[in-house]
């Protein structure tokens, strides 16, 4: 899995190990704003701060399908007391702003038909 992320102009924080992909059989959904009551299998960044508001920042994951997924889910699965974030100065005055929020682009999944032995 590929996708590119670049933090928002207006942001204030950049986070690390908050943005999570969750592959599904079924849509999922949350009666909550807080966060998605799912565990994700791919966490992106977990080590370092997403912090580049000016360049797509490129990440490459690996996930092995279990059979059956149909959907993907990218957002923060965790609740408020668990967010790792960092200041990250420029951004904009207004209330709403003092946030961490990402543009995500170009996610590509592929597959492959057999693995090195290395991997297995």
């Amino acid at each position: 899995m590929q996708l590119f992320i670049s933090l928002a102009d207006s942001s204030h924080f950049a986070s690390r190990a908050q943005l999570g992909v969750y592959f599904s059989a079924n849509a999922v959904g949350a009666n909550n704003t807080i966060n998605l009551p799912y565990t994700p299998q791919v966490i992106v960044s977990s080590n370092n701060y997403i912090t580049d508001k000016v360049n797509w920042v490129e990440y490459n994951m690996q996930y092995t399908a279990s059979g059956g997924e149909e959907y993907i889910t990218l957002g923060n699965f965790y609740d408020t007391t668990s967010l790792d974030t960092q200041f990250v100065a420029g951004g904009g005055d207004q209330f709403w702003m003092i946030n961490t929020y990402y543009y995500i682009d170009d996610v590509w999944l592929s597959h492959c038909d057999s693995l090195p032995d290395s991997i297995i």
